[in-house]
């Protein structure tokens, strides 16, 4: 399945506009990014990803580009809801989510499993589970089986620059509760 996108409608907060894209599927050589481009009349971009379920080395290389047009073209984009195969790439490629002023990764899933019981499940960890964190520390979540502590299903340190960037949006305040509530 190629990917899909859906303009889901825009709404204003605060005196802002927002275009809410949901994207789902696979992100692939068959992507074509454009139509999302032209439907932009806002200057602030909610991407939703939660639907994303793979990313070929082909698909990257739009998304990239896509992001490029994005910062180009001076557009706030808010991650929302990051689909576990969006924040793996993000974990290999640093600018797979833009780094820039006007980016903010506010929400991603991730893959955690109990050692205790073999638990499974993806967690969404969202910027206000980073708000009282210490610095370098990642929220503990607990096995809804056993009780335990679960761990990142993967290398840990490969997420460790997406908790980063959830303490970094921060700075959007009392913006992040709506923009999770998308």
């Amino acid at each position: 399945m190629t990917l899909n996108h859906k303009i889901v409608s825009e709404f204003s907060l605060e005196d802002t506009s927002f275009l809410i894209v949901k994207f789902s599927g696979t992100l692939d050589e068959k992507i074509d990014l454009s139509f999302v481009l032209e439907q932009i009349a806002t200057k602030h971009l909610i991407i939703d990803t939660r639907g994303l379920d793979k990313i070929n080395s082909l698909g990257v290389s739009a998304w990239l580009d896509f992001m490029d047009v994005l910062n180009e073209k001076q557009i706030s984009i808010y991650f929302v809801h990051c689909s576990y195969e969006l924040i793996l790439q993000k974990g290999i490629i640093d600018n797979f989510i833009p780094k820039s002023s006007n980016s903010f990764l506010l929400s991603f899933h991730l893959a955690l499993c109990c050692d205790d019981c073999q638990a499974n499940k993806i967690h969404e960890f969202t910027a206000l589970d980073v708000k009282n964190l210490p610095p370098n520390s990642i929220p503990e979540v607990m096995c809804g089986q056993c009780g335990s502590f679960m761990e990142c299903d993967e290398i840990e340190s490969q997420f460790y620059n997406a908790f980063i960037d959830l303490k970094r949006s921060l700075v959007l305040g009392g913006l992040i509760e709506p923009l999770l509530a998308i």
